[in-house]
């Protein structure tokens, strides 16, 4: 039995709490909410409730984190919960930048512990089912992906759409095509209080080229993948519809993989290294943005 604490119930931490309900060999020892209180009647049987998140580290009987507080807070959570000797899953954007990522996973190695990152795409069965086709070579050479991410409500947290959506897109192809970009460019279509929309290139070897674009605009909502190859196209398209085809939600697979490789001292798919090159190629963006032109040599 794996007893755990979530630090953050928000609107993501709360799926999170849906989520471990549904997996037998789980226990939600702890929650721990900055602001508000959860009810009474909505906490897990047996579960403590702190407004203090190190009364979680201090429990000697929680073996595992789950850090699902804004992203401003993910390292020094995730730091004092490393040293604390908890495994950690914790949500992306992993950290601020690639120095305090490199530093996590160096306390992680060092305590021997499980450091994973929510980049919960790469636990979809859908783009599972993409990922072995282009395995296959049923579309031949990957030549261009596009993806879109749109919003119709920014998301308040002090980070812009490129922290906030684009490590979803980011993971996504990173994963499809085995490789990583050498080079960005990014730049600003709109910036206003009601839109915000980015558009970012990316350059991977092999010819491989990748365009994302992400953002918040009123009354739209856009989540697509199109993966081009010499023979035809894959797309991805996420609806709701898309559910029904889940024997098990990307979430509740992601917190399966989380917890085997705890069990049998295994690297989950999305870890820490995973993790690092994530927030390198934003930082890599954010900079294009500031300067206005291509970024090469990212790693």
């Amino acid at each position: 039995m794996n007893r755990i604490g979530l630090i953050g119930a928000g609107k993501w931490g709360k799926n999170y709490i849906k989520t471990l309900h549904k997996n037998k060999d789980v226990e939600i020892g702890w929650i721990y909410n900055k602001n508000r209180e959860i009810e009474q009647g909505n906490l897990p049987k047996g579960c403590n409730f702190t407004k203090r998140y190190q009364d979680i580290l201090k429990d000697p009987s929680i073996s595992s984190v789950i850090i699902a507080t804004p992203p401003g807070t993910h390292y020094s959570i995730t730091k004092e919960s490393l040293m604390e000797g908890k495994n950690a899953l914790v949500e992306k954007p992993f950290t601020e930048n690639s120095e305090q990522s490199l530093e996590l996973i160096e306390i992680a190695n060092k305590n021997n512990k499980v450091l994973m990152v929510g980049h919960i795409f790469l636990y979809n069965p859908l783009i599972k089912s993409i990922k072995e086709k282009i395995n296959k070579n049923k579309i031949g050479k990957i030549k261009k992906i596009h993806s879109e991410r749109i919003n119709s409500e920014k998301i308040q947290n002090g980070f812009d759409a490129v922290w906030n959506l684009a490590p979803h897109d980011i993971s996504i192809i990173n994963y499809f095509t085995g490789l990583l970009p050498n080079e960005v460019f990014a730049r600003r279509l709109k910036d206003n209080p009601l839109e915000e929309l980015i558009e970012i290139y990316m350059g991977y070897p092999s010819n491989i080229d990748a365009k994302i674009i992400v953002g918040y605009s009123p009354n739209k909502k856009i989540r697509k993948t199109i993966v081009e190859g010499e023979k035809g196209n894959l797309i991805f398209e996420e609806k709701g519809n898309n559910k029904q085809f889940y024997k098990k939600s990307p979430l509740e697979i992601q917190c399966e993989d989380f917890f085997n490789c705890i069990n049998l001292n295994k690297k989950p798919l999305s870890d820490g290294l995973e993790g690092y090159k994530n927030v390198k190629i934003l930082e890599s963006i954010s900079d294009s943005i500031k300067k206005f032109n291509k970024v090469s040599d990212i790693f």
